[in-house]
Formats: structure tokens, sequence, C-alpha cells
């Protein structure tokens, strides 16, 4: 985007439809912003659409830029991701400030993004947490808006009704790097609150991870929607909240809702084989199931590369080939539609000759 008044803007994105939209379109304006004179990737998740936008059937799509200049476009694609709920990249939305973003409830706890040098997963940013008492916690706000039926079609987007699409996803997935002061493994709690029976303090649901949430180190900790009750709302969640017992400092990053996510073999590496199980659905005759493995060399300046793509549930690996490996499931139901979808990565392996 290389606006005549140099800054970065949100973007129209109007979407049509061979049915109830074919002539007038629906029209949503990005969350993200592109960023003046750089390319920036933007998504407009499919719920900011009204329920009955035919996906099926789209005509056209146009983009809209409100102030005059140069735009380029290219790779737009239909992609079926994870369910960001937050990621705390506070750059990608021009003007948007702390408050919008997460809270803490116990008076004199603090929290705001990572500073430089501090721990962050993935990105440039984490959510930092510092608690000076017992139960102390924080609560976090939606990255992304959801469509919502109103009577005034200039407010019809809401950062507090998420669907986490649990028709397609099976857990929420977070990331934590805990720094508790007793120095030790700790669970997390989970708090959901819904727009609907779990909307107040007194009826919210409250979940503590099975796993604990490493001392100094990033975790990834898992909540299965199988352990939240069936009154819950899963496709309308008001706000998420984390809550920590100990005092201590706290990140967090990257907070999603996912389907499967594979897990490789860390037994099979002595023999230098990667192996994983197959998918839950591989042996249906409409799904098309690959795996994406990736290697990292232990060059501080490397990044991921692609090295396998296929059906295969192993991978010999080359003597030479020390570092790194992560692994992602593709997937395309080719019965329903032939959008792919792609899983988080699995865990980390390292291969040490």
């Amino acid at each position: 985007a290389i606006p005549d008044k140099k800054n970065d803007n949100n973007v129209g994105v109007k979407f049509y439809d061979n049915s109830k939209y074919h002539s007038k379109g629906f029209t949503v304006w990005t969350t993200h912003t592109a960023k003046y004179s750089k390319w920036t990737k933007i998504m407009v998740p499919s719920n900011q659409l009204p329920k009955d936008f035919n996906w099926k059937h789209i005509n056209k799509i146009s983009f809209i830029n409100y102030w005059p200049g140069k735009y380029y476009l290219d790779d737009i694609q239909f992609l079926r991701h994870n369910r960001i709920y937050q990621t705390f990249e506070f750059q990608s939305r021009n003007g948007s400030t702390k408050d919008e973003y997460g809270w803490i409830w116990n008076e004199g706890d603090e929290c705001s993004f990572s500073s430089k040098g501090e721990p962050v997963n993935e990105g440039e940013y984490s959510w930092k947490l510092i608690s000076k008492k017992n139960w102390g916690g924080t609560g976090i706000q939606s990255e992304h808006k959801k469509f919502i039926e109103t009577s005034n079609k200039n407010e019809n987007q809401s950062f507090w009704h998420v669907d986490l699409n649990p028709d397609f996803n099976k857990q929420l997935v977070f990331w934590i790097y805990a720094e508790p002061q007793n120095q030790e493994d700790h669970s997390v709690g989970v708090q959901f609150f819904d727009n609907d029976n779990h909307f107040t303090e007194e009826n919210k649901v409250m979940v503590w991870t099975k796993e604990n949430a490493k001392y100094k180190q990033w975790t990834r900790l898992v909540i299965p929607f199988a352990q939240l009750p069936k009154t819950l709302n899963l496709n309308d969640i008001n706000k998420i909240q984390f809550q920590i017992y100990h005092p201590g400092i706290y990140y967090f990053d990257n907070i999603f809702t996912t389907g499967e996510i594979p897990k490789i073999n860390s037994d099979a590496i002595k023999e230098k084989m990667l192996t994983w199980k197959s998918a839950e659905d591989c042996n249906s005759p409409h799904n098309l199931i690959w795996y994406n493995l990736e290697y990292r060399s232990r060059n501080i300046n490397s990044s991921w590369s692609l090295i396998y793509r296929g059906p295969n549930t192993y991978y010999k690996i080359d003597k030479t080939q020390e570092g790194f490996y992560r692994l992602r499931l593709e997937k395309i139901n080719g019965l329903y539609d032939s959008i792919p979808y792609f899983s988080q990565w699995s865990n980390i392996i390292e291969l040490n000759n």
C-alpha cells in the first residue's frame, strides 16, 4: 500500500456470491492494517460475513481503499487455518492500545506487551503479566471481530462475540513462559465466558490444564473442548481469561483453537528415522492427507525449510541433517470443499549426530 498520505490503513474487502449477495455484495473492513510501502499479509475470517453468505458459490471479490494512492495485490487464497484468538502483534493493528488486548483483575498487578529482549514465542511481542499476589490473572480480548445481527448496520462487527468453530476445531492451545517466584512448574487455569449461559463471573467455565507450565521455558498447553460442558456456547464466546495461583512474571503468546496437531515420535530418532501417527481421519475416502516436514539447522541465522511433503508417516534422516525438525498436517476434504486445512506445528525434535 502506497497511499498519498503515507499512512497505514485498513482495507475494505467486498464479497459477492451467486445468491443473496449477488448484486450488492457484503463489505468487511479488515481489523489489521496494510503497512505503508510494505507487503502486508491480511486475513478476513469467514465469520465476519453473515451466515447466509454462500461460500460455495462466490461470484467475485473487490478491494476498497479509502485514500488515493497506489495499491498492489498478490497471492489471494482461501485457507482453513487454526482459529486465531490472540497473537499480541499490536503493530498489525494501527492505533490500537494495550487495553484492547487484555486486562488484570488483582489491584497492583500489571499487564502489557513484552519489551525488547523479553520472551516471545513467535513474532515480535508476547503478553506480559506481573502477578504480585496469589490468584492473579489476565483477561484477553479476541484479535478478530465476528459478524453479529444488529439493528445498526454500521455496528455489526464485534470483538466480544467469538466463534471458536468447534465443528472443525477440537481444543484451545496457548503458549506460556512462566517465571513464578517459587521457581516450580504449575498448571494454568483457563476461564471461558460466553454470551449465553456462562456470561457472568458466577457461572463462568473454569478448567485447569492437565500439564504444567515449565519454569523459564515456553510450554504449549491445551484445553480439549471435550473437557468443557455442553452448555458452553463455543460459537459465541465473550472472552477468555487465564488464572495463575503463584505470584511471578508470566508471558502468554499465540492463543489459537485448532484441530488435530501431529506429534513426532522422539524414540525413532535414535535410528535416524522420524515417524509420526496417521491423522485421525486418514482412512476416510474423501480426505487427502499430506504431512509437511520442515528442517532448521543450528545456525543462528537459519530459517525453517520444507524437506518433505507427502502421505508417508516416516522420514529417513540424512546423516548430515543435524538440527531441528517440526511437522504439520495438511488436509483436504474433497467431499465438502477443496479448501485445505493446515494444523499447528508439532513438537520440535532435535537431532544430534
